[in-house]
């Protein structure tokens, strides 16, 4: 991405899912996205149709080789059905990364990624050690902390940063 690779990134590569507000019998409102190749996005979708799972699918980030065109995901039921509606549509997913982690260089990763989130005012997303990137959140109503030379508004900010 932007002539560097970002194979090692969970924001590109990796499919998340946040589910909450549950009602009294116990069943929740469930959203996640899927990064798919685009090779697969009949399949994936063909599946979620065959689940009864609402789906809508987007182009993923600009410059990104191979293009990973991301699969939003939407339902209320229990969370335990959901995820086993789920997984044969990520079965058919591959499994592992054909690139390479980047290697990480002197700089201090973690103390680079506390300063950061400490000036954005979000929090840190745990990662994979082996992952070269930093992951940061900012809860959409976070006001965010205003710089001498910068002032981010933004409703939702996922910052990721490639240590290099």
């Amino acid at each position: 991405m932007l002539g560097r690779s970002a194979a090692d990134s969970t924001m590109v590569t990796d499919a998340y899912f946040d589910f909450g507000n549950f009602d009294t019998q116990g069943k929740a409102l469930i959203i996640g996205r899927i990064p798919v190749e685009e090779r697969n996005i009949a399949a994936v979708t063909d599946l979620l149709v065959r689940q009864g799972v609402v789906h809508n699918v987007v182009p993923g980030y600009l410059f990104s080789k191979p293009n990973l065109p991301i699969v939003y995901v939407a339902s209320i039921e229990y969370p335990i059905s959901f995820a086993y509606r789920l997984l044969p549509v990520l079965n058919t997913l591959p499994v592992g990364s054909a690139h390479q982690p980047n290697t990480p260089s002197a700089l201090n990763k973690n103390y680079t990624c506390k300063q950061v989130s400490d000036i954005l005012g979000g929090f840190l997303i745990p990662y994979p050690p082996q992952q070269g990137f930093c992951s940061i959140a900012i809860p959409q109503q976070h006001q965010l902390k205003k710089g001498p030379l910068l002032t981010l508004d933004a409703s939702l900010l996922s910052l990721k940063m490639q240590m290099l």
